[in-house]
This record gives structure tokens, sequence and C-alpha cells, in this order.
């Protein structure tokens, strides 16, 4: 499975969900709703609504010898992707690095306040 980004006729870019299919069964495919107008747009898009699954250019667009458009600000190109970070897999690693703090300073604060019970006469 991976998602695919590939550039429309107009300029546009879009990309689509794909597993492959098995089996003699076709392949299933969910299409994005909308366009983009960069490629860093689309594969933003698409990191969001799939964190952890591969984003690859179209084979189509990499034979051509087209390259990604990079979203006005960003330098360098993106080219093909795989196994990319996710924005919703970032987010969860943040929270989870905040929960292991807090539960460690809490921990420290219980151990210290149980030493300072016990020393007192």
């Amino acid at each position: 499975m991976f998602v695919e980004v590939w550039e429309e006729s107009d300029g546009q870019w879009r990309w689509r969900y794909l597993e492959p299919g098995g089996n003699g069964q076709q392949p299933f495919e969910l299409p994005s709703a909308e366009d983009f107008p960069t490629s860093e747009a689309a594969i933003e898009a698409a990191e969001a609504a799939y964190p952890g699954v591969p984003v690859r250019l179209s084979d189509r667009l990499v034979a051509a010898g087209l390259q990604a458009t990079p979203a006005p600000g960003k330098g360098g190109r993106r080219g093909v992707m795989a196994g990319r970070v996710g924005p919703a897999a970032r987010r969860f690693g943040r929270f989870a690095l905040l929960v292991v703090a807090v539960t460690a300073v809490s921990r420290w604060r219980r151990r210290r306040r149980a030493e300072r019970d016990r020393d007192r006469p």
C-alpha cells in the first residue's frame, strides 16, 4: 500500500491511496477529493490523510523527467517519498514525550515528598 501523487494536465496536483490487488482482484483505490496547487500541498494532504504510509510521485511523472514543484518559500525538490513521518505521527510523538515528562516529574516529586516525610521526627 502507498499513496501516489501526480500532476494533472491543468497543472493541479492530486493524490490517491492504492492497495495492490491480489489473487486476480482489482487494486483498491481512494482518490483525493480535491486538487492542490503544488506537489508539496498534495504530499502534505496525503500524509495527513494516511500517516505512516509511503508517498510516491507517479511513475509516469518520474519517467517523463518531470520534477515535483516545491511550495513557495520552501527550498529543494521533494522527489520520490518513501515512508516519511506525517504530521499526525509527529503530533502523537510530541504528546507521548509530554506524557513521559509529566510522569517522570510526578514520580520524582512523590519520591522526594516521601523521603522528606520519612526524615521528619
